[in-house]
């Protein structure tokens, strides 16, 4: 079965949702390729790579207001190295779900076709943004590797953003901190 599975690309390098792919399809502009990117940290190569980052994140208006991926759509543009848009999607992507007195995450936002009865609170997207701000925007690679080796690629923040600091993770039994400052080589993982 593994010899059978296969990725598809398109000539101009995007990694496609499926074979045969239109972006004018039903949930055509669902940006599950760049889930492959982030969170699952699929190796591609650097034009595919950029290719699949720019032509999904163009069409993000396409489908943010949708539930679950819409709070990673921060870490995709940081990782494209557009600061500004991923400011943009942080308020839009997650922060515009956000409802009532009670600061509830919705499903869908309430601007949304779909969204006939608002609905939270909805883990999905709080656990996406959760994972955009500890892994995504950090740039970390959770591996069998030391937690100091888990930082694989520069800090790019969301436009306005110093850092990203947590002063308490546990790490394999182990008190450690995050600092992920913007422009830095690498985040930091440390003893706490």
């Amino acid at each position: 079965m593994l010899d059978a599975l296969y990725l598809p690309r398109r000539s101009d390098g995007v990694i496609p949702a499926h074979e045969d792919f239109r972006i004018d399809e039903d949930k055509g502009a669902t940006p599950s390729p760049l889930a492959g990117l982030f969170p699952m940290d699929y190796p591609a190569g650097e034009r595919e790579r950029q290719a699949t980052l720019d032509f999904f994140l163009s069409r993000w208006r396409d489908y943010v207001g949708s539930p679950m991926l819409a709070a990673f759509y921060p870490a995709w543009a940081a990782m494209a190295g557009d600061r500004k848009l991923a400011l943009d999607l942080f308020e839009e992507g997650y922060a515009a779900y956000d409802a009532g007195r009670f600061h509830q995450c919705l499903e869908y936002r309430v601007d949304h076709p779909d969204s006939a009865v608002p609905a939270g609170p909805f883990l999905a997207n709080i656990g996406g943004m959760l994972m955009t701000m500890l892994l995504g925007l950090p740039g970390l690679r959770i591996s069998g590797d030391s937690p100091e080796a888990w930082p694989h690629r520069p800090v790019t923040l969301p436009s306005g953003w110093s850092s990203i600091a947590v002063d308490r993770l546990w790490v394999r039994g182990r008190p450690m901190r995050l600092i992920a400052e913007q422009g830095k080589d690498r985040a930091q993982i440390l003893p706490a």
